[in-house]
């Protein structure tokens, strides 16, 4: 196979849970820690005698017998320690993991596959030794450190005494469970040299249980070619994909993360009224997301699907909301599809904006929608005027608890985008200014005091005179407006911007904050 087959199989591995990532210590070298090879030579240095010895295991072995178990286990500790823990560090672990494996094996010590799991709040539970699997709930994602872990010095797996005691598959509990994941499925080994005792030993054991042919192909990444060992590894069904460079490798993990979210639409819209856990959405799953909306690959129903998908419900982080932000302003304000356009309406109720200006910019580009025809309200039509002030009247909930609050924004809402329209010459259509009074009407615009917020008594008599001239005597009858103000004139209008410059400056302290 090819570079591109064999990405293509392992990208269709990862969506099929077909495939289980398989973590070594190079994946850990961009957060400070060192690989195999550097451990063993840093152990190596310490004892004159084994300069000829290139057997790792032994090495290690050597380095416990002089200097006891305890300092073995505390160099081991200084070697590996995370020196670099920022999303930056953990991006590869970062974009393996948002592809959604339920499992994740590791040789590693390091709690880096752990900390990039809090980071993006996947739920994961981790797997030292018996009690472990036992406590695990039925379904519960897995990080499986199969070797041990620094929370439980007598669980690390390092020296040949080490590997003759714990590598028996038919007596250990995490060979007998690593056994019984890999029936049926392949491993991506990621992080790991071609001279890994633990690749040689892990199928060399499985091959002897069932036999080569029932062994579905695995796959391990390199960063050298040696024919020798890859026709060893191919003999137990293990394809090497060579590769250049560490960067290759994030370039690569990087370009599986894409083609797993193009692939993956498996939208269930029943998850929207359960209490479910909230993930956080990543600057590379947006950057997934502008891809796949801006691709010609894909139907505007896959689209509006992936939106939802990957919008709704996540956390977004204080870097990453400002592009969430222009992403809706971007598509709300651009020529595409009906069907993108809905998912944004439908989208931004549960999209967790924590910035209030966000909010208060997205609902006034919302508002523009109440001008185009697919908005004009109809019985037939679900995504009519009214879904939009809906979905925004729900944000404001989701922000306020007081009602008259809510009420309070919604109008400012409506009568800041009246009022900007005048400012830039547009004429709006009756029924859309039919359908926006009626919505002021319902919240009793007319009963509240909107001074604080920017909006006199004044400004807001001449916004409804405004239109009511435009209109006539039908609005001015249905929406039983006393109008008897006759101040309005060419007197200059605010904009939008301006009005939202206004609002801003009357948000609540803690909104601010």
């Amino acid at each position: 196979m090819n570079k591109l087959e064999i990405i293509e199989k392992i990208v269709s591995g990862i969506i099929e849970f077909k495939i289980i990532p398989f973590f070594g210590a190079g994946m850990s070298k961009p957060c400070g820690a060192l690989d195999w090879k550097e451990v063993i030579a840093r152990l190596k240095s310490e004892l004159p005698n084994c300069e000829s010895v290139n057997d790792h295991l032994i090495i290690a072995e050597e380095y416990q017998k002089k200097f006891g178990r305890s300092k073995l286990i505390e160099k081991l500790r200084e070697m590996c320690e995370l020196k670099i823990r920022t999303s930056d560090s953990y991006q590869n672990h970062l974009k393996i993991l948002a592809m959604n494996p339920p499992i994740v094996y590791t040789t590693n010590y390091d709690n880096a596959l752990e900390e990039a799991s809090n980071l993006i709040s996947k739920q994961y539970r981790k797997i030292v030794e018996l009690s472990d699997i036992i406590d695990s709930p039925h379904g519960a994602n897995q990080i499986i450190k199969f070797h041990g872990d620094f929370q439980n010095n007598d669980s690390i797996v390092f020296t040949r005494s080490d590997y003759d005691q714990r590598l028996k598959i038919e007596r250990h509990p995490l060979d007998v469970l690593f056994r019984s994941h890999i029936l049926g499925k392949s491993v991506l080994f990621l992080g790991y040299g071609f001279g890994d005792e633990n690749i040689r030993y892990i199928f060399e054991m499985h091959r002897e249980f069932y036999g080569t042919d029932n062994l579905p192909p695995s796959y391990i990444i390199s960063f050298h070619h040696n024919e020798e060992i890859e026709q060893e590894l191919k003999n137990k069904n293990v394809i090497t994909l060579v590769l250049s460079s560490p960067v290759e490798l994030t370039n690569l993990i990087t370009e599986l993360n894409s083609k797993v979210f193009d692939k993956t639409n498996d939208l269930n819209l029943a998850f929207l009224s359960q209490d479910i856990h909230r993930e956080v959405l990543f600057s590379f799953e947006l950057d997934n997301l502008v891809k796949y909306v801006n691709s010609s690959n894909h139907t505007p129903k896959a689209k509006h699907d992936k939106i939802r998908r990957t919008l709704e419900l996540k956390i977004l982080p204080n870097d990453v909301e400002p592009n969430v932000t222009n992403f809706f302003m971007e598509v709300l304000s651009g020529d595409y599809n009906e069907e993108i356009i809905d998912a944004l309406v439908l989208s931004f109720e549960h999209t967790s904006f924590r910035d209030f200006k966000n909010i208060i910019s997205i609902s006034f580009k919302l508002m523009e929608l109440t001008e185009k025809p697919r908005y004009v309200f109809s019985n037939s039509n679900p995504f009519s005027w009214l879904l939009v002030l809906m979905k925004i009247e729900m944000k404001l909930c989701k922000v306020f608890q007081d009602a008259a609050e809510i009420s309070k924004w919604y109008c400012c809402i409506i009568l800041g985008y009246l009022e900007g329209q005048i400012a830039e010459k547009k004429k709006l259509e009756f029924n859309q200014v039919d359908n926006l009074f009626s919505a002021l009407r319902t919240h009793n615009y007319n009963q509240m005091n909107l001074v604080s917020l920017g909006f006199t008594v004044e400004q807001i008599e001449e916004t409804i005179e405004f239109y009511i001239r435009q209109h006539g005597q039908i609005l001015k009858n249905k929406h039983q407006i006393d109008s008897t103000f006759h101040g309005i004139g060419n007197k200059s209008r605010r904009n939008l911007k301006n009005i939202q410059n206004q609002l801003y400056d009357g948000l609540p302290i803690n909104l601010l904050n």
